[in-house]
């Protein structure tokens, strides 16, 4: 009875989730200032019960490739770019759908047009985890998970000035458990994601 009504409730939350999903979709690339407010919405997805998110998995890592797909560089805020990592997070909870957590990742970090001030630190904090969280099951796709923060580092380099990049790399390091005063490299990021991790 119990499993009954954990389906049953997913059902509903799957019909809701996808129809606002496909509604960021329309409407995010034309008006971009919706993003946070409809975006919010999804981040309840996060306060729900583990059974229930795991049930959703599957087609929340569907539209989540196909919200980023058209509309990352429509999503110009920190919030809004929270609660994408949120959806990321919580799609590579089932097995099966990690493939398509990791497509999710990719599309978020390796767009020049998607990844900004914005969007770096909740990219690299998903990363991480993720990396800290298959590096001792699935080692291959830990190190696909770290291209992707490889990526946000290389975007980092080229984006910013001598002086502001280094500013920012002790901001980011402090911000994601990183050391401070090291480059910011794929060896620091494998020796320190266990203490980064929440």
């Amino acid at each position: 009875q119990d499993s009954a009504n954990v389906q049953g409730f997913a059902a509903l939350n799957k019909r809701a989730i996808e129809g606002l999903m496909r509604i960021c979709q329309r409407i995010l690339p034309y008006k971009e200032d919706t993003a946070d407010m409809l975006l919010g919405s999804l981040s309840l997805v996060g306060e729900m019960q583990p059974r229930v998110v795991w049930e959703l998995a599957p087609s929340i890592s569907t539209e989540l490739i196909t919200l980023l797909s058209q509309s990352a560089p429509h999503i110009r805020t920190e919030t809004g770019w929270r609660t994408i990592a949120i959806l990321i997070r919580i799609s590579a909870s089932r097995e099966e759908v990690l493939p398509y957590s990791l497509q999710a990742l990719q599309l978020a970090c390796q767009n020049p047009e998607a990844v900004s001030a914005e969007s770096y630190i909740p990219l690299l904090e998903t990363c991480l985890q993720l990396i800290d969280g298959f590096k001792g099951s699935n080692p291959d796709l830990a190190a696909e998970f770290l291209e992707c923060a490889d990526a946000l580092f290389a975007w980092l380099s080229s984006s910013s000035s001598p002086a502001r990049t280094s500013s920012t790399q002790g901001t980011s390091a402090g911000s994601s458990g990183l050391p401070t005063g090291k480059p910011l490299t794929s060896n620091t990021i494998i020796n320190t994601t266990t203490a980064s991790a929440t």
